[in-house]
């Protein structure tokens, strides 16, 4: 009996203790003064705003890139038509009258080009164009030609400024063409009057915001030129972004 009233009285006091204990200001638990957010203002934020700054600073000078190489234009273009004059030998589909003409014939051509370029970043566009041609040949013969398409351009700095850059084309359009001279095409229902699909590829350089300067081949990839039609054409493009 003396041991069970001993525990019991160890057991009551016990209790005693931890309640008066708990009751005491100074035993309560409580936060700590510095807080989730009082602990990060305190870490050293030289490097944090380094970094943010170099990132703001490079996604803005990417997007002024993109936006400055995006813009319309107009310009001018020379080259040169060839175009397939005969079938099945020197002879033309008039009657079989001889052509006066070798095969092919080159037509030295000029025009004048007008669209929209846009850049999804530094280095990779589309372009939308559209042209008119007019070239001089043998016997007073005439060519003229509008054409429309859309072009890819992929390409990629030559300076550290970059300013100028180089790159290649690659892009598919429509065009249609009239063809007269004095010899055997000389009124209108002999002219020679058609339209073709083609694809062209070609070199393309940015010189500055507002320069750029093409080559281009234009040609027909699918099928073999039909009678009297554009073979190729080359051209050397200049235009004039605003």
């Amino acid at each position: 009996m003396d041991y069970r009233k001993k525990l019991s009285c160890a057991i009551v006091g016990l209790c005693c203790i931890l309640s008066l204990h708990a009751k005491s200001p100074q035993a309560q638990f409580t936060l700590p003064e510095n807080t989730p957010q009082d602990i990060a203002q305190s870490m050293p934020q030289d490097s944090a705003q380094s970094s943010c700054d170099d990132l703001c600073q490079a996604i803005t000078k990417r997007t002024i890139v993109s936006k400055d190489k995006s813009a319309k234009y107009f310009g001018v273009g020379v080259g040169a038509s060839l175009l397939n004059s005969s079938k099945g030998g020197n002879f033309n589909i008039n009657n079989n009258v001889q052509s006066p003409y070798t095969n092919p014939i080159i037509i030295p051509s000029f025009g004048v080009r007008m669209g929209a370029i846009s850049f999804f970043n530094r280095y990779v566009g589309v372009r939308g164009f559209f042209g008119f041609d007019m070239g001089f040949g043998a016997h007073s013969g005439m060519l003229t030609m509008i054409s429309a398409g859309v072009d890819a351009i992929a390409e990629f700095p030559l300076s550290r400024r970059r300013q100028v850059f180089f790159g290649g084309i690659l892009g598919m359009g429509a065009d249609a063409y009239l063809y007269f001279d004095k010899k055997d095409y000389n009124h209108w229902g002999a002219m020679k009057k058609a339209g073709e699909v083609f694809m062209q590829v070609g070199f393309t350089t940015m010189l500055g915001i507002h320069n750029r300067v093409n080559l281009v081949y234009r040609f027909l990839p699918a099928r073999r030129a039909s009678y009297f039609s554009p073979t190729g054409v080359v051209s050397l493009e200049y235009n004039f972004l605003f």
